[in-house]
């Protein structure tokens, strides 16, 4: 019990720690990854994104700017990421690809994302260049060298050539990629699409600062200087300005953790939950340790009368200490190792609960082992070593020292602190187990079982959906089926909506487009008013 009871705290603690340790890393690889942020607008719906042709402006009139880059995901109907059809030209096999991105040529003057093959800079001024993660490369080329290689797009088949490989994104990264192409290639479909430009909030844009630049001097700035780029009178500059409307410029490193704005590129993290968890960590760390200590002094008070005899027989107190210290350092490593299997056996399961992926390196945690087993050893050992040691051998050998109250005091006030924190850690774990059903449970307005989701991916598609819907009814079991421009749970467009008597009253609101049997299909209550009618051609300006 002892010596498991220690290794399986200690396997937890360090369990913990790993990923604690995981989750504060991200983006940190980056080189000088502290001059590296994202621009944001801060509104009453704070959001990520803003217009692609700012991040080379502020290259060109800002000298402490030293590169910049705007990348886009590329979205499909209902603001999700496109999924584009992916083979070998030779091959039949298709994969559905989700994680593409559209980047300036100057990505990589920003990331440190390594080039394992081709010229990266070049490869982002090719029209119909992409570049591939190692990963991509051995999925469809196999041991093939890929580079001036093609890939078949889509049902039009259209070729693109691989012109770079990049090293896999790693996971502490604050978002991932597989495919990278140039804006240069998205722009010849549509040069004067709206999106690109200053008038179109879509794009997520990034600067590097040169070392030692404040980043809030030039935050500053930004209101006053995009006005160059944007019609806004000084009224309306001086109005967005008093209710704090404007950019802001964030860490790059503190976006995992403490970023939680519209638009985020992949689900963050939060450090409040780092706070818990290391609480959790110390907190079952002291349980151990404690626990640990308890079994130790009670053991050692059971060997009182062999160290009267000792001392009997001549055994020096020093003697007497270093053989209890030795004795303790001693099971505490042997915790120590034991902890290591149930490390190396708990891992696996740990990967999967956590959707991440820890490779441990036990040479760089040797020393904090060998040195945590050290301390917990010597501390457990301390009270038999300077206490009992030091007793005289007649109140040993009569009994004496078993009725004082010594040495039951401390073990009794090591038990109340242990029970105490037991407490402490249980009811939490009963709060948030209450937490999680209730987030389980919780009735969301909509029926989420028994639906089935299809992405459209293009318009011909949605020009075909009656006959779609018509032909799926006509299927055993199916009672309804529907078309929107969103995934309820998913993200929306906002837009400001007021009353017509009332314009000064404007709020932002979430929209998306349905069809007549959306309510139907997800099982909507209407509280009140009534649902679209398609025999009432008015319906199509109304909303709900």
């Amino acid at each position: 019990i002892n010596v498991f009871g220690l290794a399986f705290g200690i396997a937890s603690v360090f369990l913990i720690s790993i990923y604690i340790k995981g989750e504060l890393s991200y983006d940190k690889f980056h080189h000088e990854a502290e001059d590296l942020y994202r621009i944001a607008w801060i509104n009453e719906n704070p959001q990520t994104r803003t217009p692609h042709p700012m991040a080379q402006a502020m290259v060109s009139d800002f000298p402490e700017v030293e590169s910049a880059v705007s990348l886009t995901p590329l979205w499909a109907a209902g603001l999700t990421r496109e999924t584009h059809s992916f083979r070998h030209p030779d091959k039949p096999e298709r994969y559905d690809e989700k994680n593409l991105l559209a980047v300036d040529t100057t990505f990589f003057d920003v990331f440190d994302f390594p080039i394992v093959k081709g010229d990266a800079k070049a490869a982002l001024k090719k029209v119909n260049g992409v570049l591939i993660s190692e990963s991509m490369a051995r999925k469809y080329f196999g041991d093939e060298d890929p580079i001036g290689k093609h890939l078949a797009v889509d049902s039009a088949e259209y070729l693109v050539e691989v012109a770079a490989v990049f090293k896999d994104v790693p996971p502490n990264s604050h978002f991932h990629f597989d495919f990278l192409a140039s804006y240069i290639r998205e722009k010849s479909f549509n040069p004067k699409d709206p999106f690109y430009s200053w008038a179109d909030f879509g794009h997520y844009n990034y600067i590097r600062l040169k070392h030692g630049s404040d980043p809030k001097v030039l935050e500053g700035k930004l209101m006053d200087w995009v006005t160059k780029y944007i019609d806004i009178s000084p009224a309306e500059l001086n109005a967005l300005k008093e209710q704090h409307f404007g950019f802001t410029l964030q860490p790059v490193t503190d976006i995992h953790l403490y970023s939680r704005l519209h638009w985020e590129l992949e689900p963050n993290g939060n450090m409040e939950y780092i706070y818990i968890l290391a609480a959790a960590a110390i907190f079952t760390l002291i349980i151990a340790c404690v626990n640990f200590m308890n079994l130790t002094t009670a053991k050692s008070a059971e060997r009182a009368k062999e160290i009267g005899v000792r001392k009997s027989l001549g055994a020096l107190r020093s003697q007497l200490s270093i053989q209890f210290l030795a004795e303790s350092v001693t099971i505490a490593l042997c915790a120590i190792i034991i902890s290591i299997f149930i490390i190396e056996t708990a891992l696996p399961y740990f990967n999967y609960i956590t959707g991440l992926k820890f490779d441990v390196h036990y040479i760089q945690y040797l020393m904090i082992l060998l040195g945590g087993g050290l301390l917990i050893g010597c501390v457990a050992g301390l009270y038999p070593s300077l206490y009992l040691s030091g007793v005289k051998p007649h109140l040993i050998l009569k009994g004496k020292l078993l009725q004082t109250p010594k040495g039951s005091s401390l073990r009794r006030g090591l038990i109340i602190l242990q029970f105490s924190i037991s407490m402490m850690l249980i009811s939490s774990a009963a709060i948030i187990f209450t937490q999680l059903d209730y987030l389980q449970s919780k009735n969301l307005g909509f029926r989420q079982d028994e639906v089935i989701v299809i992405p459209v991916k293009n318009e011909e598609g949605m020009e075909r959906f009656d006959a779609f819907r018509n032909e799926m009814l006509r299927v055993d079991g199916v009672s309804a089926v529907s078309a929107s421009s969103n995934i309820p749970g998913g993200q929306f467009n906002q837009h400001s909506f007021a009353l017509a008597e009332r314009p000064q009253d404007e709020i932002d609101a979430s929209e998306a487009y349905v069809d007549f049997d959306f309510f139907k299909a997800l099982n909507i209550e209407v509280v009140e008013g009534r649902l679209f009618l398609r025999e009432s051609p008015s319906d199509n300006g109304a909303f709900i």
